[in-house]
């Protein structure tokens, strides 16, 4: 099995097991390493009750009580638009071997944030999915959805993610009123 046929059968575990069996998805992932041996550990299980995605999860803002009200109120979530913002606005982009244990891989696909992860450890640790798991992998053991172009950023500090998340969100809702 090639990484490229690696990528697009995470690609279908991810899709194929949603959040009703998201259980049989670790077991599949694992018995996944016959075929093509990789490094993908379960790090978190989902919460079926409180989705959030890898945005969220990155960027600190899923377990913030102001985030979630103003996400719901405005019904604006942390996507790929919010990790453009960043790129462009906020964060400081770095080379790979300056990445250290928080900073951010964001994987790109057409120019465009489709996923991110943060590093520890020398591994990035993302969540795969709104319901999803939370998973610590190698740079390339991700869903082949995600892209082909990974680039490094600085982390930033937890106050400044809610403070910026809940400015771009506002700005967000104002253009919709």
């Amino acid at each position: 099995m090639t990484q490229a046929e690696f990528r697009d059968r995470l690609q279908e575990i991810t899709d194929k097991y949603t959040k009703a069996r998201l259980n049989e998805q670790v077991k599949e992932i694992s018995d996944l390493r016959i075929e093509y041996y990789h490094n993908i550990e379960l790090v978190q299980i989902a919460d079926p009750n409180n989705g959030f995605n890898c945005f969220a999860l990155c960027f600190g803002i899923a377990r913030s009580e102001k985030t979630q009200h103003l996400a719901k109120y405005c019904d604006i979530i942390p996507n790929s638009k919010y990790a453009n913002y960043l790129i462009e606005q906020v964060l400081q982009e770095i080379r790979p071997n300056d990445s250290q244990d928080g900073d951010y891989v964001v994987y790109m696909h057409d120019n465009m944030p489709t996923h991110v992860g943060y590093f520890l450890n020398g591994r990035i640790v993302s969540k795969w999915g709104s319901f999803g798991h939370t998973w610590k992998h190698d740079l390339w053991e991700v869903p082949s959805s995600y892209g082909n172009e990974a680039r490094y950023f600085r982390q930033l500090q937890k106050e400044n993610c809610e403070k910026t998340y809940l400015s771009w969100t506002e700005q967000k809702c104002q253009k919709r009123n």
